[in-house]
């Protein structure tokens, strides 16, 4: 395809900044099942700096930037209601908040992985909505048919139960088919577009490498290292390469070139990063029946930088965004 065919202007900077570390680090953990809990330096990659760092880098576009900052009042009270919401469900200790959290991740890395889909329909200046329809289906469904596993590692980021596992082999047999049936027709579809003349492997491979890697990781992962820190590479690393694409593009007078860029988004994901993986060491208290009015009250400060950034990437990207024509 033509270079102009690519969010970064070529096939293969588009597969290193989107795809390539995921699988890289799925044959690390498959290799090494435990390696998070076995090397420090890794699991502060993965969920430090990667995970937890990209989270910040959005200020870039929001508090940093005063044109935005001071478009809109949002950017006050997005935090404030999002601390107080989470304040008060830890002072009534309610338990589901973890997997509220949890599903929250998912689903906002689900609508990343649809970002790009768009991004590139845009590119191909065509949509295809039965795309839409398979990358949904193919990042779901894996997820539902972990659920049902009888192997699932009991094991959670923040609690044993920070998903609803209810192991069931019919119910895991019966979404595994589901499941088949869902890839076979999504490669019917390609098919058909092909044999069309439809040849969008950009928009191919915004669908193939999420289910890929969603299929993987919760069909055969067996540690929370094969099946988390994948898709935190996934995530997080194309969201480093996108947040700075889109700084040279609405910030060009700070930031001139890519590479001064992503250093500078990177390190301070770093550096914030950081800092949240030693408040989680030396700070939170994540037993939901041990929390104080004080406890909690750092607890939900702690979630309210990741729920704000949610809620702004559902704004930031959107193409009725004011700086969206810079951007796309």
């Amino acid at each position: 395809m033509k270079a102009s065919s690519w969010i970064f202007g070529s096939p293969t900077k588009d597969f290193t900044f989107l795809y390539l570390f995921s699988p890289l680090c799925l044959l690390i953990t498959f290799i090494s099942p435990n390696l998070g809990d076995e090397s420090l330096l890794f699991a502060i990659l993965a969920t430090a700096w990667i995970d937890s760092g990209h989270v910040y880098t959005t200020i870039w576009r929001t508090y940093w930037n005063k044109e935005e900052r001071n478009s809109h009042p949002k950017y006050i009270w997005t935090p404030l209601l999002v601390f107080i919401f989470f304040f008060v469900l830890f002072i009534l200790k309610i338990k589901w908040v973890w997997p509220l959290v949890a599903y929250a991740t998912l689903f906002h890395h689900i609508r990343q992985n649809y970002g790009v889909l768009r991004w590139y329909e845009n590119i191909n200046q065509r949509q295809d909505k039965k795309s839409h329809f398979f990358l949904y289906a193919l990042s779901i469904l894996p997820m539902i048919i972990f659920h049902f596993r009888l192997d699932a590692p009991q094991r959670g980021y923040f609690s044993s139960q920070d998903v609803f596992l209810y192991p069931d082999f019919k119910l895991n047999q019966i979404s595994l088919i589901l499941w088949v049936h869902a890839v076979v027709f999504w490669l019917m579809n390609e098919f058909k577009l092909y044999r069309s003349g439809k040849r969008e492997l950009n928009r191919f491979l915004s669908v193939a490498m999420p289910a890929v890697m969603y299929g993987t990781c919760f069909m055969l992962g067996k540690t929370l290292t094969q099946i988390l820190f994948p898709l935190l590479f996934l995530h997080g690393i194309s969201y480093l390469a996108l947040i700075s694409h889109s700084l040279t593009r609405t910030q060009a007078e700070k930031f001139k070139t890519y590479a001064r860029t992503f250093l500078i988004v990177g390190v301070s994901a770093v550096i914030f990063g950081s800092l949240e993986a030693w408040s989680e060491e030396n700070l939170l208290v994540f037993r939901i029946e041990k929390l104080t009015p004080i406890t909690s009250a750092a607890l939900a400060l702690y979630l309210t930088p990741l729920f704000s950034h949610y809620i702004f990437d559902s704004w930031l990207w959107k193409k009725t965004h004011r700086e969206a024509a810079l951007i796309y």
